[in-house]
């Protein structure tokens, strides 16, 4: 399993909370990190980038303003149905 929580980390420092879609195509938020499904993220291949699927829910995370621009920050993360468009394909930076 390459399934991957995200942990919120302001100025670099761990604070035990990670991006969970509690229930189907719902906001994203931030919950205590309990490494359940609903926290577990799974990179799937597509158009050239990835998807993350969420284990729990089958859902991709999702720009719905499509503000994956540098500079445009703010838009609220959801669950959807994974479509492989351009609100729901992410680059991986180390």
């Amino acid at each position: 399993d390459n399934a991957k929580l995200f942990e919120y980390a302001p100025n670099g420092r761990l604070s035990g909370f990670c991006v969970t879609e509690p229930r189907n195509h719902a906001n994203l938020v931030l919950q205590y990190c309990n490494g359940s499904a609903n926290q577990a993220w799974v990179a799937t291949p597509a158009s050239g980038s990835f998807q993350w699927i969420n284990e729990a829910t089958g859902d991709a995370m999702t720009d719905p303003g499509h503000n994956n621009h540098p500079g445009n920050a703010g838009t609220q993360l959801t669950g959807s149905h994974p479509h492989g468009d351009a609100d729901q394909l992410w680059d991986a930076y180390h």
